[in-house]
């Protein structure tokens, strides 16, 4: 049984360093601030904040195919549920990315994003316990941004994006239809191999 999981094993390693020297795959971490354009029924929400780690793949010169996860917290202005609750939403990102040289320099490009989330999102009381969710939904996003390399694999990505997420919100045995907007700047750090 060994040699086959030392087979396994090899096997993978040889197309990872194949797939490594093709500079097709990208890496990304991007935090940003969000800033809400709705409120939660009658709820306001504060600015938020959060991050997402992207994978993309190159798939001709200007376009990428990318998928992603990421984290996202909103305070409340005014109680949803108890004195102080947050709104936390996590989920997937994918679609496609569109990048051109800016203005034809080399280093600096612009990018165009449109794709979908399948988010969910979650009340919680500041002892971190859920008191309402709405389940996981699709939705979808939209950004514009720039891409300028800061080394030969290596570059800075600010963005601005928009979201939105249609989904029933339940919580103390109401449910409410919720449409969560909001718009978010990002500054992204992302290796190429």
């Amino acid at each position: 049984m060994k040699p086959f999981k030392y087979s396994i094993f090899l096997s993978f390693l040889l197309l990872s360093l194949n797939l490594m020297g093709q500079d097709k795959w990208t890496l990304e971490f991007k935090p940003g601030l969000n800033f809400p354009s709705t409120d939660i029924g009658e709820t306001s929400l504060q600015t938020g904040f959060g991050f997402e780690l992207i994978g993309a793949y190159k798939i001709s010169p200007q376009f990428d195919a990318y998928a992603g996860w990421g984290w996202n917290q909103f305070t409340t202005k005014k109680a949803l549920i108890t004195e102080e609750s947050d709104i936390r939403e996590t989920g997937y990102s994918f679609g496609l990315k569109f990048s051109n040289p800016f203005l034809n320099f080399s280093k600096t490009f612009y990018v165009l994003n449109a794709g979908g989330i399948y988010n969910h999102l979650e009340v919680e009381d500041r002892f971190n316990e859920t008191l309402g969710d709405t389940g996981h939904g699709f939705g979808w996003q939209a950004s514009v941004g720039l891409e300028y390399f800061i080394a030969d694999n290596w570059s800075l990505r600010p963005e601005l994006r928009y979201r939105f997420l249609s989904k029933d919100l339940t919580y103390l045995n109401i449910t409410e239809k919720i449409e969560h907007k909001y718009i978010s700047f990002g500054l992204g750090l992302a290796v190429s191999f």
